[in-house]
């Protein structure tokens, strides 16, 4: 009897849809991005503290922006308090639409922790440990509620970044990706709706006591 050998290789098992998703779901972004919000957070307020005239400009803006919030109506105010939110989402969501877009993405919660470290570091230089007392109880609680839409959207917008370098699905696939995305991004603004509203009464309620009261 003659024993044939053969080179013959048993077909590649294909991964069930589970383990393909495995990569997909990991919230790397959840954890990473917090942690970029806070470095951004640090760089503002040590930036805003070394010159005068940053100090200065800070200064008007922040006294316009308490006026505002104790002269005009809720909506108003509101839509200001969003639209920051809405700038660094729409951002984050065409940088998930294009292949090297993921590669910007960090810069989403690093710009967001910036703008409110350079107010941080105005509050604490000016008006000491009440203006780091304000910023702490009207300024940052909306902001961070909010900012958790922007980490989800950053984790979705790079996995679709991630997917459309990569090549791993079809057109007929694309079609139903894309509309799985955008309706995420309407879910991820949901918290930044709520941190705009909480940001608006917050702030609102704090400059009636912090601007009249000690200000005036």
């Amino acid at each position: 009897m003659t024993l044939i050998r053969t080179t013959h290789k048993a077909a590649p098992v294909p991964k069930a849809p589970s383990e393909k998703m495995t990569n997909d779901r990991t919230p790397v972004w959840l954890l990473i991005g917090p942690v970029l919000f806070l470095i951004g957070i640090g760089t503002g307020a040590f930036f805003s503290s070394l010159t005068s005239d940053v100090s200065g400009q800070l200064d008007f803006l922040f006294q316009t922006d308490c006026r505002m919030r104790l002269e005009d109506p809720f909506f108003s105010g509101f839509l200001s308090s969003m639209s920051s939110f809405f700038i660094v989402m729409a951002v984050c969501f065409l940088c998930g639409l294009s292949v090297w877009g993921g590669f910007l993405l960090p810069l989403a919660p690093i710009v967001r922790g910036f703008g409110l470290g350079l107010v941080a570091g105005h509050l604490y230089v000016e008006y000491g440990w009440l203006g780091v007392l304000f910023y702490s109880t009207a300024l940052l609680p909306g902001a961070v509620i909010g900012c958790w839409g922007v980490f989800f959207a950053v984790q979705e917008s790079w996995n679709f970044s991630r997917k459309l370098f990569s090549g791993s699905f079809g057109k007929a696939e694309k079609k139903i990706m894309m509309g799985r995305y955008v309706t995420r991004y309407g879910l991820f603004f949901l918290p930044c709706i709520l941190g705009a509203a909480i940001d608006w009464l917050t702030a609102a309620a704090g400059s009636l006591w912090f601007f009249q009261g000690l200000l005036q």
